[in-house]
């Protein structure tokens, strides 16, 4: 079923929408989600939980594009089980996702919520102006919590040569924050 039609299922309040939903994007929301909580049965309820999202936001929202709009609550729930997962208190402390990578090149703490913004301001910018090529690595692992292993398949670089885009792209990266007095 085209999502434009899904779309309208969902503005007609019809169950079915739920259900065409599941058929034609749920084994790659519960794949996109495992990438960042590492747990099948997390994935299935972060899925779950991005179609209730799904259902209380559409309508009034009319997304573009529903897939991409299906990931960005997969991935937002799967980043807050991420978090809960990883909490002090549980044990954790540490999160199994990538983001670590980008410490020395992104401020973990601002000053305030301009300097924060100007920070997002400056990456988003950032992230615009590399070539196709980096761009789609540097989301695959940042944005997408792809591992090396698996970007390198799907692009069709070595390991190898995925890891030094992503070097260099985080080295970039941290001076273009630094000529900006971010960092």
């Amino acid at each position: 079923m085209e999502d434009y039609m899904i779309t309208e299922l969902f503005f007609k309040r019809s169950e079915d929408a739920l259900a065409e939903t599941e058929k034609k994007y749920g084994a790659y929301l519960r794949q996109e989600a495992k990438a960042v909580t590492g747990s099948r049965e997390d994935a299935e309820e972060c899925v779950s939980d991005a179609f209730y999202d799904a259902w209380k936001s559409i309508p009034p929202k009319r997304p573009a594009n529903l897939k991409t709009y299906l990931f960005k609550l997969v991935r937002n729930r799967a980043l807050m089980r991420l978090r809960m997962n990883t909490a002090e208190k549980r044990g954790g402390g540490t999160a199994a996702i990538p983001l670590h990578e980008l410490e020395e090149a992104i401020p973990g703490e601002t000053e305030n919520d301009g300097e924060s913004e100007a920070v997002a301001d400056v990456v988003r910018a950032f992230v615009r102006g590399l070539d196709p090529d980096t761009r789609r690595v540097f989301l695959s692992r940042y944005y997408a919590f792809r591992d090396i292993k698996t970007i390198s398949a799907q692009y069709g670089y070595t390991q190898s040569k995925v890891k030094m885009m992503l070097k260099r792209s985080r080295d970039a990266l941290r001076k273009k924050l630094e000529s900006e007095g971010l960092l």
